[in-house]
């Protein structure tokens, strides 16, 4: 009798209750064990550097090296591992900072069981996946832009990405989007992704990064 894979689960959160909580969450999920848990991201990649691990769920407001910098040394280090990042309610800043942190799948962090059981199968099957609400805030934010910053940063989006901006300040859904524009969820992450790299780069974004900057530190 071959037994079932068993995933090694890492999670790393400030906050012991919600890491309580999360670990509970994923231990009640059959394929998945729980292996460790951390309140710093400096402990957690010493263990993750001595142990074989599949999946790293991951807070981004840590002390010491941030939650968006772990994950970029993870997935750095170790590709093959899974990350999810996640983030608290905040300002758009705060929100759409959790998108620098190189990971596999984005969420604000007051999920059900149901959804972080949905998050984790769809990245261990190579998906990857943004929260509507992190989506949101950056578009949010983009809207926001002075007319001159704005103006330079649509002249350098593609069509697709134009036309998810579009999209999804009208309100359609990440599934109507990817069907209007017949691109797959993972070219959706993609879009956003060069998105912010675009306003990052093209836009007099400075205040953007102070806040994002001040936001997680």
């Amino acid at each position: 009798m071959m037994l079932e894979k068993k995933f090694n689960v890492v999670i790393i959160e400030s906050d012991i209750l919600t890491r309580i909580t999360l670990k509970k969450m994923v231990e009640a999920l059959n394929k998945f064990v729980v292996v460790a848990d951390f309140d710093n991201a400096e402990d957690a990649i010493s263990y993750i550097d001595d142990n074989s691990i599949d999946l790293v769920i991951i807070d981004i407001r840590l002390p010491y090296l941030s939650g968006i910098e772990a994950s970029k040394l993870i997935k750095k280090r170790y590709p093959s591992i899974k990350v999810i990042a996640l983030t608290s309610f905040g300002s758009d800043c705060y929100v759409i900072s959790t998108l620098l942190a190189d990971a596999d799948a984005y969420y604000i962090r007051d999920l059900s069981m149901f959804e972080l059981s949905s998050i984790i199968n769809m990245v261990l099957n190579g998906f990857c996946d943004i929260d509507k609400r992190i989506q949101s805030a950056l578009f949010s934010y983009i809207q926001s832009l002075p007319k001159e910053d704005y103006s330079i940063f649509w002249n350098n989006l593609s069509i697709s990405e134009s036309e998810f901006i579009c999209l999804g300040l009208k309100g359609f859904t990440k599934m109507e989007i990817s069907k209007f524009l017949g691109a797959s969820m993972n070219e959706l992450c993609i879009y956003i992704h060069s998105i912010l790299n675009k306003l990052i780069t093209f836009c007099k974004c400075d205040c953007l990064l102070r806040e994002i900057e001040y936001d997680l530190f």
